[in-house]
């Protein structure tokens, strides 16, 4: 299956740009191509970070706010840590920092679950989820959030026999596909 690309215009360029694109491809049925416009967001890719504290098997999420939600939830979600992949940046070393800055435990051990498109309809971005090992020995107390980044986070403390019951009620796509591998995984 073949495209052509026909066209691109930039849109925008904060953290994401949104472009316009043209483009050309194969029918399914093999009877010529189809030519249509797209407008798509390209976005960085990011890290989605699924902690598991050593000593307790405690998992931990973050609860911060979400502007986007203010029309369709409540705006302040419970979910992994995660956060963009800087450039120069490995997926694995964006995890471990994403990690640190958010709940301040650094990761003993990193384990790649897998990655996704969370919505490639409209935009490119790709999540690669990890679970992140750490133990509360080499944390840092308090830390939850840059201040730098006006990060305001809370941690919230899951238990291991609670993960079914709170999967009931999340909303947040990473955080289920991670807390689902969890379970097909438990460790």
């Amino acid at each position: 299956m073949k495209y052509t690309l026909h066209g691109l215009r930039q849109k925008s360029n904060e953290i994401f740009d949104l472009v316009g694109l043209e483009i050309s491809f194969d029918r399914f049925d093999g009877a010529g191509q189809l030519r249509k416009e797209f407008e798509i967001l390209r976005k960085r890719d990011a890290v989605a970070v699924l902690v598991e504290v050593l000593e307790s098997k405690e998992l931990v999420l973050v609860k911060q706010f979400r502007p986007a939600l203010i029309d369709k939830a409540d705006p302040w979600l419970t979910e992994v840590v995660a956060g963009g992949i800087d450039d120069g940046e490995t997926a694995e070393e964006a995890a471990r920092r994403e990690c640190w800055e958010e709940t301040g435990f650094r990761p003993n051990e990193l384990m790649k679950i897998g990655s996704f498109f969370p919505t490639p309809g409209i935009t490119d971005e790709c999540i690669h989820c990890f679970l992140a090992k750490a133990s509360e020995k080499d944390s840092t107390p308090g830390q939850s959030g840059l201040l730098g980044e006006h990060e305001d986070i809370q941690l919230i403390r899951l238990q291991p026999n609670d993960v079914r019951d709170y999967l009931t009620q999340c909303t947040d796509a990473k955080t289920m596909i991670c807390l689902q591998w969890y379970l097909s995984h438990q460790l």
